[in-house]
């Protein structure tokens, strides 16, 4: 540590103002003489120990200070060293032995006292001991009583506020302080926030945490305080006055201010939220979450239904969606939360729409049939039908309401259509004879033991698959294909014989009942002929004298549920 020991423009005290009192001058004795300065907000005093014997080196052996503050020895060029005057530090023949010490602002006084052993063997004696005090009552060091005040702020986004930090400082090296925020005084100068340009003075105690009124400052110590501004705000002032309480003098007081301006609005970060329904006829409802693109913070959603159900929550970052399906049991009452608050709200309703009318088309031998079926809980609609030919037929259909309507084609060469029309929307519907419209061939033979069946399919007719049941008996199955004959026979038990039949899945007519040929013997054979069977007319459907006419009656079934997609 090296000080300069000269200090310009300081006050001093010593031999030229402080009272001092030393030991008389006497052989073999040291003269202490000492001076004072203010340094720094502290007291330096220089100190001399002169040795009077010019011949003769002595050695410090008893030596006692107040204050304790320690003594440095200042070398020959004027630099303070780190040796510390005390026991055992040498005086040289004639030589002088200087030190600085430096104590506390408010210190009273400085003494010191020592005894000394001379190269000679001289030994100072206890009741002609060294000694020099020097008062310092009336030093009054103004130096060091200061104080500064700095601030920074930072936008905090999550809740838009400024978050204001104040650095107090109380600059004293050795001295505690108390401070007090002022809000008072000149308005362009006491603490106050100001918005618009316009300070308004404000609560501290509210608003500055970590600083109050009267709490202590330690010397050289920055005390760290913090405010809450409102993110409308476009600056904050802070104004402090420290006081310093001294033992002998007046307390010292000194104030400090700073400003910190706002650059821009401080924004609080939020979603963007919003909701959209959709549902189907079911009574799902598929909810979709949105946070739109401006959204500075995800959206949290919770989506509740009836009956206690209730989402998970679901996080939407910005800019993106998401997908939540409410179960048809809890899609009576829908409400979507975004962070607790409610923002959207949506009940599913059965709808007419859920209900729409059927129309049913089948496409026959003979033309064209349509079933309007309009359910219970549909809407009304009118219906319109017109047939290329033949009588059209206007109706409006209330809910509940079910009608058949059949259009004969005239013939196989003229097309045939039919317009359906629902309100605005119409579908044509273009008769064509289906296939297995043509007739198939055969005749019956009743004989004296059952039935026999003669069946041909002409080439130009279609696969026809017949079902031929017996009673008794057990059914018999077949595909007759165009081309081909077959004969099927049936014996009659002790009460009888019936046989019914179908054609490819339909019913055909009444069974056929077997009737016993007159002038049957026991047990002659069974005759044949025209006196015992009969030829079906083509194309008659009709079962007269124990004949009957097979058709492929194929039906084409057109669903018009959705005529208008």
């Amino acid at each position: 540590m090296k000080r300069l020991l000269a200090l310009t423009g300081s006050v001093v005290l010593g031999t030229l103002g402080a009272v001092a009192l030393g030991s008389p001058a006497q052989a073999h004795h040291n003269t202490i003489t000492a001076g004072a300065v203010c340094a720094n907000g502290k007291i330096q005093i220089n100190w001399t120990i002169q040795n009077s014997e010019g011949d003769k080196n002595e050695r410090i052996i008893w030596f006692q200070q107040n204050p304790s503050d320690s003594i440095l020895r200042v070398a020959n060029n004027g630099t303070v060293t780190s040796d510390v005057i005390g026991v055992q530090s040498p005086i040289g023949a004639g030589a002088a032995l200087k030190g600085v010490q430096t104590v506390p602002d408010g210190t009273p006084f400085a003494e010191i006292k020592m005894k000394a052993k001379w190269s000679n063997n001289y030994v100072t004696p206890d009741d002609k001991i060294d000694s020099y005090k020097i008062s310092l009552a009336d030093l009054n060091c103004e130096s060091g009583f200061s104080s500064a005040v700095a601030g920074t702020a930072e936008c905090d986004k999550e809740s838009g506020t400024w978050k204001v930090t104040w650095q107090v400082s109380n600059q004293h090296p050795s001295r505690a302080a108390k401070v007090q925020i002022v809000t008072d005084g000149t308005v362009s100068e006491r603490t106050a926030v100001s918005t618009g340009g316009t300070f308004v003075t404000l609560s501290p105690e509210s608003l500055i945490t970590d600083l109050a009124d009267n709490d202590p400052i330690a010397a050289a110590t920055t005390l760290s305080a913090h405010q809450t501004v409102p993110g409308t705000a476009d600056a904050a002032r802070l104004k402090v006055e420290l006081t310093w309480q001294r033992d002998n003098f007046a307390a010292k007081q000194h104030t400090s201010t700073a400003t910190v301006n706002f650059t821009g609005g401080c924004v609080k970060n939020a979603p963007k939220p919003a909701a959209r329904f959709a549902s189907d006829c079911t009574g799902l409802v598929t909810v979709t979450l949105f946070n739109g693109d401006t959204a500075t913070k995800d959206a949290r959603f919770v989506v509740k239904g009836a009956n206690g159900w209730s989402s998970e929550e679901v996080v939407v970052p910005k800019g993106e969606t998401a997908l939540v399906h409410v179960p048809k049991e809890n899609s009576a009452s829908v409400v979507v939360l975004e962070s607790g608050e409610q923002i959207e709200t949506y009940s599913w309703q059965d709808s007419t729409n859920c209900h729409p009318i059927d129309i049913k088309i089948t496409q026959s031998c003979a033309g064209v049939e349509v079933t309007v079926d309009n359910p219970e809980n549909g809407a009304a609609h009118t219906v319109k039908l017109v047939p290329t030919s033949g009588q059209s037929i206007t109706k409006v259909f209330q809910p509940g309401e079910k009608a058949t309507y059949t259009f004969d084609a005239p013939n196989d060469t003229d097309a045939f259509k039919v317009d359906v029309s629902i309100g605005e929307r119409t579908r044509t519907i273009t008769w064509e004879r289906p296939k297995g419209c043509e007739e198939l061939d055969g005749n019956i033979e009743q004989t004296c033991t059952g039935i026999i069946i003669h069946l041909t399919n002409p080439q130009d007719g279609s696969p026809a698959a017949l079902v031929l049941t017996p009673t008794p008996g057990d059914p018999v199955s077949f595909t007759l294909n165009p081309g081909e004959d077959k004969d099927v026979e049936f014996v009659a038990g002790p009460s009888g014989l019936t046989v019914a039949g179908s054609l490819n899945g339909e019913t055909l007519g009444e069974p056929l009942v077997w009737v016993k040929p007159e002038g049957c013997v026991p047990p002659q054979l069974p005759k044949t002929g025209d006196n015992t069977a009969g030829y079906i007319a083509s194309g008659t459907g009709l079962v007269a004298l124990g004949a009957i006419v097979f058709f492929l009656a194929r039906r084409r079934m057109v669903n018009l549920r959705r005529l208008a997609s």
